[in-house]
């Protein structure tokens, strides 16, 4: 283990433990997102940028945000057409599939009624416009999640697999009754029963995440002060070593866990003034050996990551990896949406991260200055070579 990091990893990790420790978790819209909206811009100003606070609506956590109910409703429904109308099941495995999407449109959907901003840093007279690239992260922090047992997390991390074989076995069962071979109603009735039992299930998971959280949000260290972090000590690197012809802007987001509200914003901005700007988006890159490149988010409808970019990040880091978001999102997808170049870069490897994610143990303890040190070593080798 080494003995003694890099300036830039110390400052990174200074400035973690500032939004961590100092500020606290960091809700949507809430003063604590101001505070560390506020500890950013002084640093910036400091370093010679501009800076613009950009206001936009959002709509905050939900009493109660159905997910696993939408499969639940599906489940009840294909159980009601194994025993009626056996094909009325073969969309089930396609639901399953499509919920983190389905999902999301509905977030989308919701009425926005809160109010707040990001944080946008240009360096010094020159305009939005006249960007090479933008470099983004996250500020807010998410909403705990409750399960904190090594089974429940388990059992929560592959539900998505167990759905998923679960509805294909179904589908399996409503061909084979359908082409007509004989089977006893009561293995029918059985199995109908099973699967509103599992859909009991699912909708309880719903009812006891909504009702144990408590509305307590994570300290969000890894996510996402980390990529916050980075940011800000790429933007002093260049304050201190600009690269020729090179124009770096920062843009720092909020209500990214609610519905990734702020990039959004920012996205529609750039694209009502068809500004197509590459953006990197930081993270999760505060913990583990990998370097992951997200080279697309979604499985019914794929968008795809910036291909100059992604050739970009493999020559500085040729032993990267790549990731798709399947079940997950991220900020970069609402600027793929809107037809501007972007990728998004996190790390992985770290089990102790991998525990921490959206839970109160994600706190300055996982952090590791030695991934830090090379996020930011290969951002400035990117930074180099871009134009």
């Amino acid at each position: 283990m080494k003995n003694s990091y890099s300036v830039e990893a110390l400052q990174a990790w200074e400035i973690i433990n500032y939004l961590v420790n100092e500020i606290g978790p960091r809700p949507a819209g809430s003063p604590e997102v101001k505070k560390a909206m506020d500890y950013l811009q002084d640093h910036l100003l400091s370093w010679g940028y501009d800076c613009e606070k950009q206001e936009f609506l959002f709509s905050k956590f939900s009493k109660f945000s159905p997910y696993y109910s939408i499969v639940a409703l599906f489940f009840v429904v294909a159980a009601w057409g194994l025993i009626n109308l056996p094909l009325i099941v073969l969309p089930l495995p396609f639901v399953v599939a499509a919920l983190p999407e389905l999902w999301q449109m509905m977030q989308r959907k919701r009425a926005v009624t809160d109010q707040s901003f990001n944080l946008l840093a240009l360096p010094k007279t020159i305009p939005l416009e006249k960007l090479d690239l933008i470099l983004s992260a996250h500020v807010d922090t998410a909403r705990q999640n409750p399960v904190t047992s090594k089974i429940g997390r388990n059992l929560q991390s592959n539900l998505f697999v167990i759905m998923q074989r679960i509805a294909w076995m179904i589908v399996f069962f409503a061909l084979f009754f359908w082409v007509g071979f004989q089977v006893p109603s009561e293995v029918i009735t059985a199995l109908s029963f099973l699967m509103v039992v599992f859909a009991l299930f699912l909708l309880g998971m719903d009812v006891w995440e909504q009702l144990t959280h408590q509305n307590q949000f994570v300290p969000g260290a890894v996510d996402n002060a980390s990529g916050v972090a980075v940011s800000m000590v790429l933007a002093d690197f260049l304050h201190q070593n600009p690269v020729e012809n090179l124009h770096v802007g920062f843009l720092f987001t909020d209500a990214e866990e609610t519905g990734m509200y702020g990039a959004e914003a920012f996205a529609h901005q750039m694209k009502k003034n068809d500004l197509k700007i590459p953006v990197v988006v930081l993270d999760q890159v505060g913990a583990g050996k990998l370097i992951r490149v997200v080279r697309g988010v979604g499985r019914i409808k794929l968008f795809k990551s910036d291909k100059k970019l992604a050739d970009l990040l493999y020559r500085v880091a040729p032993d990267a990896r790549d990731l798709f978001y399947i079940y997950r999102n991220g900020d970069f997808s609402s600027f793929l949406r809107a037809g501007i170049p972007a990728i998004s870069i996190e790390t992985s490897g770290s089990e102790m991260a991998k525990q921490a994610y959206h839970r109160l143990e994600d706190t300055v303890r996982v952090i590791e200055k030695d991934t830090l040190d090379r996020v930011i070593r290969m951002m400035i080798k990117l930074l180099a070579i871009y134009k």
